[in-house]
């Protein structure tokens, strides 16, 4: 279908609802459904579904064959166990449902969403007789489960058809086992487990009328959005201030870095100088069960999920959180209750200089080589007074401090660490790319029409040194950016591994009141003019890291854009600091020291270990967010 008509009506819209529009480049934890206070109508899921549409970096229409993405997406959220829709109810609403999106949505008619949503709570009203029954039926014997069983919990299942009752009650019992068992931690008394089971099924959203339809209409417009690639996204009012907190360098909650499981929440780093560091009692390595605030129950991470968790923990600053931790004491798991006061946490991950010496092979004379490492290309603090953003911690200020002490120390080598560096903001890495480039384009750009955007860097050089640039499989994004840029205009020499291959840009339109769409906009391009896109930036000499292991990177991800996107144009420019006769001589003498470094030999043997058994081994799926 040609919606371009359509389309000047949305618009209108839109514009009528001022839309804002940011543009960043970062690979971030995105939020999902969460509870809110705002109303979503057929009306905002036509505006956003149409204007996603239009200002996608690739054009879609809603034909039938997108439409059955989107509808097969909604399923997976709306029934993520596979335990209340049955085989054949998927099959009818694929079949059925999937050419309703595009003949309906244009006219404004959401009546295919409520069909389903009123299927969903039908099959729910059964779905949850038969929960009962189970979790009567389950005795304390039945809730002794190891930390392995946990860890090996399974949630890749197929829907089951309607006449297998014995698979359905065996996979319903399965989840409600594993659920008890994580309730029992918190609460101790069995009955009181089994009551807050009941009562998480009894006020599950999609089967509550009253917030039903909102729900529906959430869980669809994330589904058109996710349906579009793997960045896009739609965040209510409040996801999308979680989002925005992470352009700046500070943010609010108690400053421990997690690994969310189906079960907990494990403590993975404490934030140097945030609550959970000063305040004393939280670990790393414990396992977050359950949480509340300064009154009222603790409420189960194995009910919240992963964005109701987030939410509570990370609350307003001074308001008291209380949270139920397990802490492994040799072969036991001891229960804790531990308090802590929220706080604004200024974000340890700012760019830090450090200054080496190092002898230099062939000479054996001394060097002196500056470091700097770049997290992530951030904008600035964020002020609780008047709520402006200020430029003195922003990753430009501080790398020009350190240029300045190296220049002090008549540093003329520099390393630019950029490992595990996510990205952060287009602007901010090209302002940092031009102080070591004269004006020179830096990043191509390329949106849905073709334009093609050279954008070059400020007129002067500030550092004229040689540059390294340490990359690795993390690193993405605006890193890449400044990576390509140092490599393709042969201004730096890039070491580590091949990188990450995040060559998209997103914008957040901001609709106020609304929440907002994070929709991929444009991909970029390197100065030679090859996509970085699901491809990613080749050093000049490689070596293995432990992120070298298993499936990472924009290409291994669900919906990402690979296809082959050619070349914009070639801005290369040789600035003659690397060439071919030193990459040589460089990479033959880092392929002798690897090979009589005990590390590196270490390190490849443990890699070719993890290849060997990463087949054989389930893991459980691992979200990572900073609270």
């Amino acid at each position: 279908m040609n919606y371009h008509n359509v389309f000047h009506d949305v618009l209108y819209r839109l514009i009528g609802k001022q839309l804002i529009c940011l543009a960043f480049l970062f690979v971030f934890y995105s939020p999902s459904l969460q509870a809110s206070e705002y109303e979503l109508s057929c009306d905002d899921i036509y505006d956003i579904s149409y204007s996603a549409l239009e200002f996608h970096v690739i054009k879609n229409n809603i034909d039938d064959s997108f439409g059955l993405i989107i509808i097969e997406r909604m399923l997976s959220s709306m029934d993520s166990l596979k335990t209340v829709f049955f085989k054949e109810d998927v099959e009818h609403i694929l079949l059925h449902y999937s050419s309703l999106v595009s003949k309906q949505l244009v006219k404004q008619n959401c009546s295919f969403i409520d069909e389903i949503a009123d299927l969903y709570q039908k099959r729910y009203n059964s779905f949850l007789i038969a929960v009962n029954k189970i979790i009567d039926d389950l005795q304390e014997s039945d809730l002794v489960l190891s930390k392995d069983a946990w860890d090996s919990f399974d949630t890749h299942f197929d829907y089951i058809a309607k006449a297998d009752t014995a698979k359905q009650r065996e996979r319903i019992t399965g989840i409600l086992q594993s659920q008890l068992h994580a309730l029992h931690q918190t609460l101790t008394s069995v009955e009181k487990a089994k009551s807050a089971l009941r009562a998480y099924y009894e006020n599950v959203v999609f089967a509550q009328s009253e917030k039903r339809q909102y729900h529906t209409y959430l869980v669809f417009i994330k589904s058109v959005m996710r349906s579009l690639d793997a960045h896009s996204d739609y965040f209510s009012p409040a996801e999308l201030n979680q989002v925005e907190q992470q352009l700046l360098n500070s943010y609010v909650g108690i400053g421990i870095e997690v690994e969310f499981n189906y079960h907990y929440a494990k403590v993975t780093d404490i934030i140097a100088g945030g609550p959970a560091d000063q305040q004393d009692g939280l670990k790393k390595d414990d396992l977050i069960i359950a949480i509340a605030g300064e009154e009222g129950p603790f409420e189960s991470i194995s009910l919240l999920g992963v964005d109701a968790s987030s939410h509570m923990i990370a609350g307003e600053i001074g308001t008291p959180l209380r949270l139920k931790i397990l802490r492994r004491t040799g072969d036991t798991m001891e229960t804790k209750t531990i308090s802590l006061l929220r706080d604004r946490i200024e974000n340890t991950l700012n760019v830090s200089t450090h200054i080496y010496s190092v002898q230099e092979a062939a000479s054996q004379e001394n060097q002196m080589i500056g470091v700097i490492t770049i997290p992530y290309f951030s904008l600035g603090d964020q002020s609780d007074v008047d709520d402006k953003i200020s430029w003195e911690n922003s990753s430009l200020y501080t790398v020009l401090q350190g240029l300045n002490q190296l220049a002090e120390k008549e540093v003329t080598t520099v390393v630019i660490d950029l490992r595990n560096n996510p990205g952060g903001e287009l602007n901010e890495v090209i302002k940092i790319a031009g102080l070591f480039l004269p004006k020179t384009p830096i990043v191509s750009i390329k949106d849905a029409r073709d334009a093609k955007l050279g954008t070059s860097s400020n007129d002067l050089m500030f550092f004229t040194g040689e540059v390294v640039v340490l990359v690795n499989h993390l690193s993405a994004s605006a890193s890449e950016v400044f990576t390509a840029a140092m490599r393709d205009h042969n201004r730096g020499l890039v070491v580590g591994s091949r990188t990450y291959g995040k060559g998209s840009v997103q914008s957040i339109y901001v609709v106020p009141s609304k929440g907002g769409l994070n929709l991929t906009t444009h991909l970029f391009y390197r100065p030679f003019g090859s996509p970085v896109q699901a491809k990613g930036v080749r050093p000049h000499i490689s070596f293995p890291f432990l992120s070298s292991h298993g499936k990472i990177g924009e290409k291994h991800r669900e919906n990402a854009i690979v296809e082959n996107l050619g070349l914009v144009g070639n801005f290369q420019k040789d600035f003659g600091y690397v060439d071919d006769q030193m990459i040589s001589e460089l990479t033959k003498f880092s392929e002798n020291r690897r090979a009589n470094s005990k590390d590196f030999i270490q390190l490849e043997d443990l890699l070719d270990q993890l290849q060997k058994t990463a087949d054989d081994k389930k893991k459980s799926a691992l979200i990572k967010g900073y609270l």
